[in-house]
């Protein structure tokens, strides 16, 4: 094996562990037969930090910060804590749209299911949760589109960063997946105005923060999840 074959693998790799961190904390979870409503998230945080620790060391990724970073960090706050309430907005208009959609043909969608008013008692730590979305940002919205430029140019690394952002949270349910795709784009353009990762990240964090007050998770058969919103937040 060639040192160029090594670099090939070691990026297929990355790209596969990028691409699916949240398909490898669950079958993890499965594997040891932990409980999966409390296990699964700190699993997946933990794969996060792994695949981050492998893209930033094994491939020779910078880390994801600017060379001015004394001035971006005012401006990455600033968006990111205006983004959200914006975040939050995409996300509840694109499930309330699918509980519609799903209620006029007589189901629910997973995901989308009215649920009594109140806060859900919630099994993992919601630091952990907004933790996790920090970590999402910096896979998604930098090294998977830089992994995936190697391979297809930027243009195609950003798109396919995207929709496997998307595809993650399919165990979540389809219009999990729409809404949580179209959140992606959200933070792709708060990185752009930006030009820093904080931005997104802080949004994300803080979206994650609001999720863990108004949505209930639950195990499902085997190592899937099953995730259902409260009714629509006034």
């Amino acid at each position: 094996m060639t040192r160029a074959d090594l670099g090939t693998y070691l990026l297929i790799v990355g790209l596969l562990l990028s691409a699916a961190p949240l398909t490898v904390a669950t079958r993890f979870a499965a594997l040891l037969r932990l409980n999966a409503a409390r296990w699964v998230i700190p699993l997946y945080v933990g794969t996060l930090a792994v695949v981050i620790a492998y893209d930033l060391f094994l491939l020779g990724l910078g880390p994801p910060w600017p060379a001015d970073g004394a001035t971006s960090i005012p401006i990455g706050l600033a968006a990111g804590i205006v983004g959200i309430p914006v975040a939050w907005m995409i996300d509840r208009s694109v499930l309330r749209a699918g509980r519609a959609f799903t209620d006029r043909f007589g189901r629910r969608a997973r995901g989308a299911q009215r649920r009594d008013r109140g806060r859900a008692r919630r099994p993992n730590n919601p630091l952990l949760v907004a933790t996790g979305g920090g970590l999402e940002e910096l896979i998604y919205r930098f090294y998977l589109p830089g992994l995936a430029a190697a391979v297809l140019g930027i243009g195609l690394g950003v798109g396919l960063s995207l929709v496997f952002y998307g595809l993650i949270h399919g165990v979540y349910g389809w219009w999990q997946v729409l809404a949580k795709g179209i959140l992606g784009v959200f933070f792709l353009v708060l990185l752009a105005a930006t030009g820093t990762l904080l931005a997104p990240c802080v949004a994300h964090a803080g979206f994650n923060l609001l999720a863990t007050t108004t949505v209930r998770l639950r195990p499902r058969a085997g190592t899937r999840l099953r995730i259902e919103a409260n009714v629509d937040p006034r």
